[in-house]
């Protein structure tokens, strides 16, 4: 923020913006989850990280700290929804007697991405002299996600149909031989 000409405590103010509304999206998305709990999780995916793309994208290119704010918002907001989505996420992708291995390896991940990116970013703003690159990158990532989530929710498509028509060859032969 100093690099656009606002003071400390104006990043401050936004830094706690978005973890309020962070705090807003794990609700948003938690409560999206019990609304919505026959579809998976992984749908929702294609939507909530383009949303997360454009906040990126505003917060590179924004000048006016009430724009920049509200891309803070946008992207607290959704990454609060994809933390929320996340253990449903896993669930519904290793099953339960996975689940314990797989949660571990996603926070390991997490932890991977926290510090490596906070060191890839620095480097960025050392080397170009500020953040921009790093937005775009970040807003590049939202979007394969977001592909990403739409070839998986078409693979479970795929294999939801495929199971419900073995189920109903299966229960007709069985229906047969009775």
């Amino acid at each position: 923020m100093t690099s656009r000409g606002f003071g400390r405590q104006a990043g401050s103010i936004l830094v706690s913006i978005i973890g309020a509304s962070n705090f807003l999206g794990r609700v948003t998305g938690t409560i999206g989850r019990f609304k919505l709990p026959k579809i998976p999780t992984i749908t929702h995916w294609i939507y909530v990280c383009p949303v997360i793309a454009v906040a990126h994208a505003l917060t590179a290119n924004v000048r006016d700290y009430y724009g920049i704010m509200g891309a803070c918002i946008l992207q607290g907001v959704f990454f609060g929804i994809t933390n929320s989505h996340t253990p449903a996420l896993m669930y519904e992708a290793a099953g339960h007697a996975r689940y314990p291995q797989a949660m571990s390896l996603v926070n390991l991940m997490y932890g991977f991405g926290n510090v490596f990116s906070n060191i890839i970013g620095g480097v960025i703003r050392d080397t170009l002299g500020d953040y921009t690159l790093v937005f775009y990158i970040a807003a590049g990532a939202a979007v394969y996600m977001a592909f990403t989530s739409l070839a998986a929710t078409c693979l479970i498509r795929r294999r939801g149909k495929a199971a419900s028509i073995v189920k109903h060859v299966e229960e007709s032969i069985t229906y047969k031989k009775n």
